[in-house]
């Protein structure tokens, strides 16, 4: 499915610095749900994606998040500050799944 394929690609991404135990994606809604257990921590954190755009540049898909924020303040901070309204290449393949389920 493509909740498996995008958490295993998080959490190898994420490898050394945490993992993704929990993921929802609503393609209807453009909302991502997810559960952020960082390495050395006793508790999760949730990060919530209330809002993604996906759009092509050329021949690249772009991922845009829209709006995000999480159960941490310091998190929501980097998440204002580093990635919401910013575009982010994704994979043709990627994109072309997200965009058949919605």
């Amino acid at each position: 499915t493509l909740r498996f394929a995008v958490r295993t690609w998080l959490n190898k991404q994420l490898r050394g610095i945490g993992e993704i135990p929990k993921l929802s994606i609503d393609t209807k809604r453009h909302t991502v749900r997810a559960e952020l257990q960082l390495s050395g921590d006793a508790e999760p954190m949730e990060i919530y994606v209330r809002k993604y755009a996906l759009t092509g540049k050329g021949d690249r898909a772009m991922l845009t998040i829209v709006d995000a924020t999480a159960s941490r303040r310091w998190v929501a901070a980097v998440l204002r500050r580093f990635v919401t309204g910013h575009a982010f290449p994704i994979s043709s393949q990627a994109a072309t799944a997200l965009k058949l389920l919605t």
